[in-house]
């Protein structure tokens, strides 16, 4: 991004990454922030601006820290990125010129909302073994040891019960 004449250049590989061929024309595309999802436009902005409108030396050239976040493809669907760029600011610390550099993150992205889908369904299944059958469980056990307390069955119960108490805890 030119700051002075205020016009950008997309490389081929950014235009790639929206899945534009690399030679689209991107003279009539709208202002960058058009394509940063509805969600994401807000804060990306003033992030953004607040960079620009920092201070610094003249010709330093500042980094900015890589913000992640949606732009929209030109099918229409959203891929993620994550951005890491720099400005280079003129003698009143205006900066002239932010270049930035874009990788898809849209693969990591599905696959971290997978450990954690993977997580939460962990999660769940844990929650309904130790409530839905830790309770069935414990009266299976006290049942077949109350059985057995009472001392009128034969040998062969018993061991059923002993069985059927043991099993109890082994799943517990």
């Amino acid at each position: 991004w030119d700051g002075v004449t205020r016009t950008a250049y997309y490389s081929p590989r950014f235009k790639e990454i929206l899945r534009y061929a690399p030679d689209t024309d991107t003279s009539a595309w709208p202002e960058y922030f058009d394509l940063v999802h509805p969600e994401d436009r807000p804060w990306v902005y003033d992030k953004f601006r607040g960079h620009i409108m920092g201070k610094g030396p003249e010709g330093a050239q500042e980094l900015h820290e890589p913000v992640v976040y949606r732009l929209r493809r030109s099918d229409a669907t959203y891929v993620w990125v994550e951005a890491v760029g720099a400005s280079v600011r003129d003698a009143n610390g205006y900066a002239t010129r932010f270049i930035a550099s874009f990788s898809d993150i849209s693969e990591r992205r599905f696959q971290e909302e997978a450990l954690r889908a993977g997580v939460r369904l962990r999660e769940e299944v844990e929650r309904m073994s130790r409530h839905d059958l830790k309770t069935p469980l414990n009266s299976m056990i006290a049942m077949s040891r109350l059985l057995r307390e009472g001392g009128q069955l034969g040998q062969e119960e018993e061991e059923l019960l002993g069985a059927i108490e043991r099993a109890g805890y082994r799943i517990l």
